[in-house]
């Protein structure tokens, strides 16, 4: 039973990023870029430390959208998320 309630809490813990991500998404559609980029940024810190980057791309485009939403200051930063996502997608 602990064995499997660990396996559990890991494959949970690995899909996170994902759920993150739709939360992200949602948050973009309700004009809401400052909480898309806080999904985005737990999605992310999530990835570094468990090394699972299948969803790291996505995560970083939507980050770029959700800058871009929240206006020109962000425009540089944006830009250079939707750079990371696409040399992280061509990998």
């Amino acid at each position: 039973e602990e064995a499997l309630a660990r396996l559990q809490a890991g494959s949970v813990r690995l899909l996170r990023p994902t759920f993150l991500g739709f939360v992200a998404e949602a948050r973009i559609a309700l004009a809401e870029p400052a909480a898309a980029v806080a999904a985005v940024e737990e999605g992310l810190a999530i990835v570094a430390s468990s090394g699972d980057r299948h969803f790291e791309a996505e995560l970083l485009r939507l980050r770029g959208e959700a800058l871009r939403q929240a206006g020109r200051a962000e425009a540089d930063e944006a830009e250079a998320s939707f750079r990371d996502a696409l040399a992280i997608a061509r990998r």
